[in-house]
């Protein structure tokens, strides 16, 4: 036959952590959380500067690329009349009836 002990009952406990654990765990989790939001504040910011550093290369490239267009068409419309004057020089040096030179 078995013996029943007749005693206090165990309590029965709903959360299997204490109160200074459960204290622990939440502090410990609103700290993960502020965490969190710290970091996805610093991303936010990073991505906004990559934006803003995108736009800015973005409009010296098309203000560079239009200046050197123009340096391009000044640069070629003196070489054109550099290489006037220079046949206009050379046809005024030559002798009359020496072809050899040109």
């Amino acid at each position: 036959m078995q013996k029943t002990i007749i005693g206090t009952p165990k309590k029965k406990t709903l959360n299997k952590y204490t109160t200074t654990e459960h204290q622990t765990m939440s502090s410990a989790t609103s700290g993960a959380v502020q965490k969190d939001w710290e970091t996805r504040e610093v991303v936010e910011i990073v991505q906004l500067n990559v934006v803003q550093i995108v736009s800015f290369l973005n409009q010296f490239d098309n203000s560079v690329r239009s200046k050197l267009s123009l340096l391009h068409e000044k640069l070629t419309r003196l070489e054109r009349s550099v290489e006037l004057v220079e046949a206009s020089i050379k046809t005024t040096l030559l002798p009359v009836g020496d072809e050899t030179t040109r």
